[in-house]
């Protein structure tokens, strides 16, 4: 039997209260037929959080912030105003100013537009790459999301986005440097 929209608390505004529902309930909701539009979604948002929920504290770790400042980070998202062009078609960047720890490092989101290759580049120190959502190609193998790639001192290559696309977090030590190109570092209008 459907279930009348009446019976589920927020579906207007896709709040569910998952402590006021019961299993028959909860059941019905699984099966998409029976369920109001929009509820079922709703319904693992409220159970599972946001798609990036469930990297907040590693994010939080790399960048030396706290979960809230770093939840914060990840609403920004959302925000095209927050993204700027990257360093080729296709490349956006999320510039952030991470904590002590990362101060004088290079850290942001990138977001590679399917099939986009952040150009080949050189790290002058150390990186840490978190990915967020889709995935890159980094010599040869497919990084997917919640994979680290760690990037060591003076290592070079390029990531080329996979079909859907890919986010991914970066702090890059002591900056980078495309080929031809003098180094880029954290004060730097490129980085």
């Amino acid at each position: 039997m459907p279930i009348p929209d009446d019976d589920i608390d927020g579906i207007d505004g896709i709040d569910v209260d998952v402590d006021d529902l019961d299993a028959d309930l909860l059941l019905a909701l699984a099966d998409e037929e029976q369920a109001p539009s929009g509820v079922l979604q709703a319904l693992l948002t409220a159970v599972a959080g946001p798609w990036w929920a469930p990297f907040v504290r590693r994010a939080a770790g790399l960048l030396d912030l706290d979960t809230a400042t770093t939840r914060d980070l990840f609403v920004g998202i959302a925000d095209g105003d927050r993204w700027m062009p990257g360093p080729g078609d296709g490349i956006d960047l999320f510039h952030i100013d991470g904590g002590p720890a990362v101060a004088g490092a290079i850290t942001g989101f990138v977001r590679l537009a399917p099939g986009a290759t952040f150009p080949h580049h050189r790290h002058i120190g150390f990186e840490d790459v978190l990915v967020l959502q889709g995935s890159f190609f980094h010599a040869g193998t497919e990084i997917h999301a919640g994979m680290e790639a760690p990037m060591p001192p003076s290592s070079s290559h390029e990531n080329r986005a996979g079909v859907g696309g890919c986010v991914y977090l970066a702090v890059s030590r002591d900056g980078l440097a495309f080929d031809g190109e003098e180094p880029i570092g954290p004060d730097d209008p490129r980085a």
